[in-house]
């Protein structure tokens, strides 16, 4: 949790991690606090979608200990974590993983050379995208498979993160709950003209275009030096 070093230490020292059997965010010791809001440094100026997100609303099963709607934030920048959700949950080639623990010495090419967050959208409030507590395509995650703002939809298996009603600036398809992982992703993507922006592991921040070749945009998000 970096918010202390964002100027929110009283909002930090409100939570707490326990509570909940399933995830800390649900739990009703530290969904109340999340009601509020993230952050006004977590969103793009630029982004029109919500803030805030029933994600009770979208999924009846989820609910706090005392069976109360759970509400969260969203976020517009999201971690690096490699090509696909396959990548992601092994911790394989980027910055972040389920359950991993990476350090500086792990980034073969560089700090300079390596991006650790980009912006992501965050869909609307009738899908679950942009939940900043949540791994996996288009959340606090993003892959590397498409360029910036590609027109490659991300994929995902319901309509609850794909609704009918899309914005065409975030395309996604549905596919099956069976479909490997390595088909499972979700892009880079800003509301910006022509590129997304992305902060570097070493701190740096650029405006990458939409028109980067591939392979540079992919070296660029593996830590593995190429």
């Amino acid at each position: 949790m970096i918010l202390p070093q964002l100027d929110h230490a009283p909002l930090y020292n409100q939570m707490t991690f326990v509570g909940h059997s399933r995830y800390a965010f649900m739990s009703r010791h530290m969904n109340p606090i999340l009601r509020t809001g993230s952050p006004d440094v977590f969103h793009c100026p630029s982004e029109p979608g919500p803030h805030l997100k029933n994600i009770t609303a979208l999924s009846s099963s989820i609910r706090d200990e005392l069976g109360r709607d759970v509400i969260c934030p969203t976020i517009n920048y999201a971690g690096n974590c490699g090509l696909n959700l396959e990548d992601e949950e092994k911790g394989s080639t980027g910055a972040f993983g389920v359950n991993s623990s990476i350090a500086f010495k792990n980034f073969i090419d560089g700090t300079s050379n390596t991006i650790m967050f980009s912006e992501n959208r965050v869909g609307t409030s009738n899908d679950t995208r942009g939940n900043f507590a949540s791994n996996g395509p288009s959340n606090a995650s993003f892959h590397f498979t498409q360029t910036p703002n590609s027109q490659q939809p991300d994929t995902f298996q319901s309509t609850r993160t794909c609704p009918s009603s899309n914005d065409p600036r975030q395309p996604c398809v549905i596919v099956a709950k069976s479909t490997p992982l390595v088909n499972w992703y979700g892009g880079a993507r800003s509301v910006h003209t022509g590129g997304v922006i992305t902060a570097l592991v070493d701190g740096s921040v650029r405006f990458v275009s939409d028109n980067i070749d591939m392979s540079t945009w992919r070296a660029l998000g593996t830590r593995a030096g190429s």
